[in-house]
């Protein structure tokens, strides 16, 4: 059988010597045409089969279609199909395909419309085409007629109207789908099932997605990966990494998305083991310099805080996307090397990478950690020139960014300029305000928020007991931490409580903070115990003061913080007998007092000072 490249030859000797071709030879040569990428020879072999008396024939017509269709020659595929004088249902679904891929649903709607006895393929490919284009409520209109016209929906069909239930996250209508997959007998097959689990999983319903799946006669690699992704999704880590033990045990290879998909289970639960047992399996089957996995990798060993391990594979490979940059550069954000991901990022540049929003989003946390409002303000105008201010998670951090610089005037510009808000823009700037000393504009803002129908989440309400905390609010806090849970559905976690006991011990309500140290259902850590301790030393309580010493040494005895300030209480009320038993502790253990440490920014150049130094150290 000749090749697509000796067809072509083929073709330019023949019509160089004017030879006739016959309809099968034409088929074959359309179809080679389509990877040529050239209009010009589309054109010479559209003009060769009308010279040669087959314009008319509609097998031949509908290849040209599908040519000129795949190649996104729209007008030319258009001319093809008008000029037809009989069509077969091929011809109409496949101009409706071309016009739905490209995105131009409204003639594809024609055309459909034009159609007297629409197929079932047809209906598939202009539902395919609403959903492909985000138009899922049209899509989901269209199923319903297509049901009203008699039609039966097949596995390619739910497949799409699955698709579209998950975008919308209709779980209610994801069910009813699932009803009527059962009763057309498509529960079982593989491609639909693996659909469904999908949809469960993304719609938040890990469980009825699990059930899918153990219901499930066959499962291939898209099933397993399906599941498994759900499971990373929802940092149910262990479950993922059980599950890809059992896909090997069943004798199913994973692919690079599987690969991507554990790896992101093992970064959410910060299994660093576990994702150095899967890397070493990669790297067995041959998977390790895949582009794709090698980015997941990169952002399982920075979130598993290896930073180290994901400098030493970015660097080993020569190989490198935006997304393998962005991986390398938003880890170095999060384990706090904000000065090499900024060095990154300016390399990224000099080799041509265009940074998207995550790249955007990255190197302001970085400038942000610095607390560097030059270095900010720069980025900005590149996120201006780039177009992405009006994104709204790099909106985000620039308000995120402005407000840890101290300029909440900025953040507040950068927040009322914002097309869109999320719960993470309005996070951010009531935490800013919060942090910055403006307590009561936080919690202003918290209602506003409310008002506007954003739920707010548990970082929310950190942000907003760190405002009551700031501006001595104690009881709009104690109300406000009562309100988590009775009027939002949001669990407080420890640091909740912690932020309310700091707020009970700023008080003098130091019966109340203690009582809750007792009674919470968390077991209290060092951040609990040394807010506690320093509302002790403020308010003079000694007893209770030393109760939280004492809890600390035990949890943190490699620090010298409590020491310094049980031994400042005892001095306060001269107890220069047990001042001294501290001290001698303190010289027994080996521990001194952290030397006080300032940074300030000095020609693009952050310098550290400690007390009593004249020299920077940096």
């Amino acid at each position: 059988m000749l090749t697509k490249y000796a067809l072509v030859g083929t073709f330019s000797t023949l019509s160089t010597e004017g030879r006739s071709i016959g309809i099968a030879t034409y088929g074959r040569l359309l179809q080679a045409f389509i990877n040529t990428k050239s209009p010009d020879e589309w054109k010479g072999i559209h003009g060769h089969i009308i010279k040669s008396g087959f314009g008319s024939q509609v097998f031949l017509c509908n290849r040209l279609i599908d040519m000129y269709a795949k190649c996104a020659c729209l007008a030319d595929a258009s001319q093809v199909f008008e000029n037809m004088p009989s069509r077969d249902a091929f011809s109409w679904n496949t101009i409706i395909t071309g016009y739905a891929k490209c995105g131009r649903m409204e003639d594809a709607r024609q055309v459909f419309d034009k159609m007297a006895e629409p197929t079932s393929i047809t209906w598939n490919a202009i539902i395919a085409g609403y959903t492909h284009n985000g138009l899922s409520e049209e899509a989901l209109k269209q199923y319903k007629k297509m049901q009203q016209a008699g039609m039966k929906p097949n596995r390619f069909t739910f497949a799409s109207v699955l698709s579209v239930c998950t975008r919308l996250s209709a779980l209610e209508t994801c069910k009813q789908l699932h009803a009527q997959i059962a009763k057309n007998g498509l529960e079982s097959n593989a491609f639909v099932g693996s659909a469904l689990v999908d949809m469960y999983s993304k719609c938040g319903s890990i469980g009825e997605s699990r059930l899918v799946f153990d219901e499930m006669s066959e499962r291939d690699t898209v099933t397993w990966t399906a599941m498994i992704a759900g499971y990373a999704q929802y940092r149910h880590g262990l479950e993922a990494l059980n599950l890809f033990g059992q896909m090997q045990l069943a004798g199913v290879k994973p692919n690079e998305v599987t690969y991507a998909g554990i790896l992101s289970a093992c970064a959410g639960v910060a299994a660093l083991e576990q994702g150095n047992q899967v890397h070493a399996h990669m790297v067995k089957i041959g998977y390790d310099s895949n582009l794709f996995v090698s980015s997941a990798l990169v952002d399982m060993y920075a979130k598993c805080e290896s930073i180290h391990d994901a400098q030493q594979l970015f660097d080993k490979l020569h190989e490198r996307d935006l997304v393998l940059w962005n991986a390398m550069i938003v880890g170095y954000a999060q384990n706090g090397y904000a000065e090499e991901g900024l060095k990154l990022f300016g390399e990224m540049q000099n080799v041509a990478i265009k940074p998207d929003e995550v790249t955007f989003t990255g190197i302001l946390n970085s400038w942000a950690s610095l607390a560097s409002l030059k270095g900010g303000r720069q980025v900005h105008c590149l996120v201006v020139r780039a177009g992405f201010e009006s994104n709204v998670c790099v909106g985000s951090s620039l308000v995120d960014m402005y407000v840890k610089c101290g300029s909440i005037e900025e953040a507040c510009q950068v927040f009322g300029t914002m097309p869109e808000r999320n719960i993470i823009s309005w996070n951010a700037m009531i935490g800013g305000n919060a942090l910055n000393g403006h307590g009561r504009k936080a919690l202003q803002l918290f209602e506003k928020m409310v008002s506007e129908s954003i739920k707010p989440n548990d970082s929310t309400f950190i942000s907003v007991l760190s405002a009551c905390n700031y501006a001595g609010l104690m009881d709009e806090g104690c109300r406000y931490f009562n309100s988590m849970g009775q009027d939002y559905d949001v669990i407080p976690r420890l640091d909740h409580y912690a932020c309310l006991i700091d707020l009970l011990g700023r008080a003098g309500h130091l019966d109340e903070a203690i009582n809750i140290v007792d009674n919470m259902p968390f077991e209290p850590n060092a951040i609990v115990w040394g807010t506690l301790l320093g509302a002790c030393r403020s308010h003079g309580n000694i007893e209770l003061g030393e109760r939280a010493a004492k809890a600390l040494f035990e949890l943190e005895p490699q620090y010298a913080a409590p020491y310094v300030l049980l031994s400042n209480m005892y001095a306060a009320v001269g107890r220069w007998d047990d001042v001294a038993k501290v001290r001698k502790t303190m010289k027994e253990r080996g521990l001194k007092k952290m030397p006080g440490c300032s940074w300030i920014d000095v020609k693009d150049r952050v310098h550290a000072f400690v007390a009593e130094e004249v020299t920077s150290t940096c």
